[in-house]
């Protein structure tokens, strides 16, 4: 866990079934001060040489996803389940970040529909899935419109601000 004190810090993300993302869950590090160069080869369609449908954009949307519940391209969240994914193999984004009010956890699906807010302090040294029996014992969420507004305000922005300053992209402008 990172020391910073102001702003947010995103930690990682956790990407399962979303888009071009397959059942085996990918985990990407978003600590750092560094440059990522996100590269790849689509086997499946497109030819040796195709780059189209291998992440590059789904793990903005997987960020975009599981902040606001909605993707910054507009695709609908049942368009987001992966193609390849079996019957009861559901879409899951988890994302972790670290604001001055604490560390979170965020977790978003679909396929089954699932949101989740987990809150721990920062200095608090527990595993932030800790139980209680069958409960989490730093779970806060509420409703999904509600706690969708509770990420808001915990980050700081909304889905176009995102898209303005995190993402950048030309429908953005």
């Amino acid at each position: 866990m990172s020391t910073k004190k102001n702003g947010i810090n995103f930690q990682r993300v956790i990407i399962k079934n979303m888009l071009s993302f397959g059942n085996n869950p990918t985990e990407i590090n978003l600590t750092g001060n560094y440059i990522t160069a996100v590269l790849g080869l689509n086997h499946d369609t497109g030819g040796d040489e195709s780059r189209n449908g291998v992440g590059k954009s789904a793990i903005i949307d997987s960020i975009s996803f599981a902040l606001f519940g909605k993707t910054i391209r507009g695709i609908s969240n049942t368009k987001l389940v992966n193609k390849m994914a079996r019957k009861g193999q559901g879409m899951l984004v988890t994302l972790e970040l670290e604001t001055p009010e604490g560390f979170f956890r965020i977790e978003r699906g679909e396929a089954p529909s699932k949101l989740r807010l987990l809150r721990k302090d920062l200095d608090d040294t527990n595993d932030i899935l800790l139980r209680d029996g069958k409960t989490f014992v730093y779970d806060i969420t509420r409703n999904k419109a509600e706690t969708t507004t509770e990420i808001e305000r915990l980050i700081g922005f909304d889905i176009k601000l995102f898209e303005f300053l995190i993402a950048n992209t030309s429908e953005s402008i």
